[in-house]
């Protein structure tokens, strides 16, 4: 795959216009959908300026910036990202241990605090590997702790959909640890 060499906006103006348009219209909501699922500014403002980056390569197959199509493209690059951010900071994780977790109050040994750990990415890889219909409510609800109404906002779906979604994830869970024969504790 060759990779596409970034436009010069520079000499664009028209080019330059329509990104300078397309971030007027939807950075606050993408900035919106990037903290709802980070849960931290910084890294939501770091995702949307990637997403930005990559609208560039694309920018002329953009034809009309204020098109719901438009927003909704936008939308899925700046949740992949989100995603990728995760799954990459999960990792960092393994090896950063937090401090909490090493405090004198905490009477968990190392063991049980890494088996913890191990559930935790085992239950999030597990997630990933779902429909994208029922991951990002899931990911959202049980990762990110966000309620079901929090769920519906970042998704841009309503309520009713969001607990369907969380519903059927957790069914098609349950569905797929009875066919490996694994056993999770606690999945609802």
């Amino acid at each position: 795959m060759m990779l596409k060499e970034i436009p010069n906006l520079a000499n664009n103006i028209k080019a330059k216009e329509k990104l300078e348009l397309l971030y007027q219209l939807y950075v606050t909501r993408l900035l919106y959908t990037a903290k709802g699922i980070l849960k931290n500014s910084y890294d939501a403002e770091g995702v949307v300026q990637s997403a930005f980056i990559k609208v560039m390569y694309i920018l002329d197959e953009i034809e009309n910036p204020e098109e719901k199509r438009t927003y909704a493209l936008l939308t899925t690059i700046v949740k992949n990202l989100c995603y990728d951010h995760i799954r990459k900071r999960k990792y960092e994780e393994l090896v950063d241990f937090d401090e909490a977790q090493w405090d004198m109050a905490d009477t968990r040994s190392p063991e049980q605090i890494y088996v913890e750990k191990e559930e935790e990415l085992e239950f999030r890889d597990f997630i990933q590997a779902m429909p994208e219909k029922y991951r990002a409510p899931m990911l959202l609800h049980y990762v990110h702790e966000l309620s079901v109404k929090e769920v519906a906002e970042v998704l841009g779906i309503t309520q009713n959909l969001a607990s369907v979604r969380l519903s059927r994830g957790r069914k098609y869970m349950l569905d797929v640890i009875e066919k490996s024969g694994n056993m999770i504790n606690e999945i609802s």
